[in-house]
């Protein structure tokens, strides 16, 4: 079973179910390491990547959105976590 993938720049990354659950992950640890007050987190998503050419519209996972969608999706994210 493969735990860990490689990005397009040569970075590994763990396998995760979603982005839900790896964001989940990063504020449990934060947490648990009393870090809350020290760190912030940002994500650079490469949002032309998900882009369907044909569907017009942003794949992400299962999920498929609309620029105004995925514009609202990361909104939410931001506000959680």
């Amino acid at each position: 079973k493969k735990f860990f993938g490689v990005g397009d720049e040569g970075g590994y990354s763990a396998m995760f179910s979603d982005e839900i659950e790896a964001l989940d992950l990063i504020v449990k640890a934060i947490q648990e390491l009393g870090l809350q007050e020290q760190v912030v987190l940002g994500l650079d998503v490469a949002a032309s990547q998900l882009y369907d050419e044909k569907k017009e519209r942003y794949i992400f996972g299962a999920k498929e959105f609309s620029t105004l969608e995925l514009i609202q999706y990361y909104d939410q994210l931001s506000k959680k976590y």
